[in-house]
């Protein structure tokens, strides 16, 4: 049992400890509790296990939410055991399904036309109101849906400029777990066609 190993030490200090543990221990179970992200980074979907406890009235302990990518991003679990939204995370959730939706279609593979794919197939309301900005003039106030409108916010900051557009931590959230709830939803149709 290590409680917060993490304390005083640098991030690459973190990396090499969980690196010598892994080493170390290779035959036994070893119970680590921990804030830090650059300890959870180390977690093995396959073979690790990560127990959440929350300081609330109810004292309960829950399993983190299994994890999507196969090799997940120091986002993706810092997300599933903090609950913290990231920019990063966005951006992999977003280009993942989109070069899924790139791989399967034919046509214009657009932005306009991603968007409207999330619209049609998936259901996203187009509901968030969007004033692009092309070179350096503002356009006439759009709706969209809310990844798109994320993910423009984040590769393109100007829009935010003049406070035409706002990129807040509810809608990162918000997009997250829509983009998270329709990869799954291909996941459980892709694993029901090949059984």
């Amino acid at each position: 049992m290590i409680d917060e190993p993490e304390i005083y030490l640098h991030p690459k200090a973190q990396d090499k400890l969980m690196d010598s543990l892994r080493k170390l221990t290779p035959n036994n179970q070893v119970f680590i509790t921990t804030h830090s992200p650059y300890i959870l980074r180390h977690f093995r979907n396959e073979i690790d296990n990560v127990d959440i406890i929350k300081n609330d009235l109810s004292k309960k302990v829950s399993t983190m939410e299994q994890l999507y990518f196969k090799n997940p991003s120091m986002s993706e679990v810092t997300y599933k055991a903090f609950g913290v939204p990231t920019q990063d995370l966005h951006q992999h959730l977003f280009t993942t399904l989109q070069l899924k939706w790139i791989e399967n279609t034919d046509g214009k593979h657009t932005l306009n036309a991603f968007d409207k794919y999330l619209n049609s197939y998936y259901g996203v309301p187009c509901d968030v109101a969007f004033v692009p900005r092309i070179n350096g003039e503002w356009k006439q106030k759009e709706f969209r849906t809310l990844p798109y409108v994320v993910r423009n916010e984040i590769d393109h900051p100007e829009v935010l400029e003049d406070k035409m557009n706002d990129l807040s931590d509810e809608n990162l959230k918000e997009s997250i777990d829509c983009l998270f709830n329709i990869l799954k939803c291909d996941l459980l149709k892709d694993n029901e066609e090949s059984a």
